[in-house]
């Protein structure tokens, strides 16, 4: 165990706005962070326990775009991408260090960080009808995150998990997924109106994975379908 030392960064963030036309607008956005004493969390063996790690340093850079349409008729949409690049340069400087996977972290280099998304890309596209009633479809794809792991956890892991690895690339497989959700304001004209929502997540009940044998947080599978409800209760004085 050594002391974890207090994190330090340089930000920097240039972005412009842009209005294309009365109904498209467009933003811009690029970033440079620099760090020492990188924050991250180490997780202990298999268990959901984590300890906080400092590592020597990172650099996380990368550039956002995003178009809105706004509302014309109840429609609107947006799409946006993202382009970074997220690298730590070791070794450890602090934290509570327990396993192997994180013997090569010890030595001085340069590793893709946890968070190295390469290329990231959300849509969305909403209709609110007069009435109250609405609908939203969006989303999102993620080109993978860097892995960890040597013949003998391939090995050990099950197929289907195996299945979403690239083990040339060492990264996750690329995926892409849609979520579904609905709702309605009723009583709006009242001092107690009520929001009623239901939404479906991971829409086709895609198997993919967050990461896989990462040296901080180990193999992490992504929800399956779900449903999700919500009523919300308003209280207003008027």
């Amino acid at each position: 165990y050594v002391p974890v030392p207090a994190e330090r960064q340089n930000f920097y963030q240039l972005g412009i706005r842009q209005q294309i036309n009365s109904r498209l607008r467009l933003d811009v956005s690029r970033y440079i962070k620099t760090i020492r004493n990188f924050s991250d969390d180490a997780q202990l063996l298999t268990t959901a326990i984590v300890f906080p790690v400092a590592i020597a340093g990172a650099d996380i850079r990368g550039t956002e775009v995003r178009l809105d349409l706004l509302p014309v008729r109840g429609w609107s949409a947006y799409a946006s991408y993202a382009n970074a690049r997220a690298t730590i340069t070791t070794p450890l400087t602090g934290g509570i260090f327990l396993g192997t996977d994180v013997e090569s972290l010890f030595e001085p280099g340069k590793h893709a960080a946890d968070q190295d998304e390469r290329n990231e890309a959300q849509w969305g596209i909403t209709y609110l009808h007069r009435s109250g009633a609405w609908g939203s479809l969006v989303g999102r794809f993620d080109s993978g995150l860097p892995t960890e792991f040597d013949a003998t956890d391939l090995v050990e892991a099950d197929a289907r998990v195996l299945a979403q690895v690239d083990t040339t690339r060492m990264r996750t497989k690329p995926r892409t997924l849609l979520n579904v959700i609905g709702g309605i304001d009723l009583w709006r004209e009242t001092p107690h109106p009520v929001t009623v929502q239901l939404g479906v997540n991971n829409l086709f009940n895609r198997l993919y994975l967050y990461n896989f044998h990462s040296a901080f947080s180990g193999t992490h599978i992504g929800r399956p379908r779900e449903v999700v409800g919500r009523v919300v209760f308003h209280f207003t004085t008027k």
